[in-house]
């Protein structure tokens, strides 16, 4: 969403990696989504790659998550409603730090609580599941996907790679897909990687989980 925003040329997207556009300008957020169900899509994941508390204390203006987190996922609903299908709307959540810095990762303790109240926030909006995506190391996952099951939402775990199946801690991602595949994950898989090594990272998980792979 954050990309797609920023290619149309909506600025406002740049804050938070699509946050800034959920307040300024929710009509470009509700069109990318319409025109993601022209194209074919069953499932729409909500604007809320970087809607948590962790993320938005960092802005001068601190807004609340709460609403942003609403405003994102009645936007995806409200795109949904006019489909002739049943669409699938996912909350996202993300890593606290930069996702391409598997050497920020908090403590386990801050890991721990900031995820909870990502989760809880995100949960309350009222989406059908809750899609965790751009993990770089398995730590951090395990983190969030404890805190996103405690919701009683379905959840997804999307890994980013490198090359030869490994995360970008240089974690295998077979044993990551291991490490989150607990009562409540659906299906595990990974995002924003290089094509050249996606396969590579999807091999390794499907000779470690019988879980649903997503690309």
């Amino acid at each position: 969403m954050g990309s797609e925003l920023l290619r149309r040329g909506v600025a406002s997207a740049a804050t938070l990696w699509g946050v800034g556009a959920l307040i300024h300008d929710p009509q470009a957020v509700l069109q990318v989504h319409r025109d993601y169900l022209a194209a074919g899509c069953d499932v729409l994941t909500a604007n809320t790659f970087r809607v948590a508390p962790y993320s938005l204390r960092r802005l001068q203006r601190y807004p609340n998550p709460q609403e942003l987190a609403k405003t994102a996922v009645e936007l995806a609903r409200e795109a949904a409603r006019s489909a002739a299908r049943r669409v699938v709307v996912l909350a996202s959540m993300t890593t606290l730090e930069d996702c391409y810095r598997p050497d920020l990762v908090p403590d386990d303790a801050t890991l721990a609580e900031e995820h909870r109240r990502t989760a809880e926030v995100l949960a309350a909006a009222g989406p059908d599941g809750l899609l965790l995506e751009t993990f770089n190391t398995v730590r951090e996952a395990r983190a969030a996907c404890q805190a996103a099951l405690a919701t009683g939402l379905p959840v997804i775990v999307c890994f980013t790679c490198q090359s030869g199946g490994r995360l970008l801690s240089g974690e295998n991602a077979g044993e990551a897909a291991r490490a989150v595949s607990i009562p409540g994950v659906i299906a595990v898989g990974v995002n924003c990687t290089r094509l050249s090594d996606l396969m590579p990272a999807l091999t390794q998980m499907a000779c470690s989980t019988d879980l649903p792979l997503v690309a």
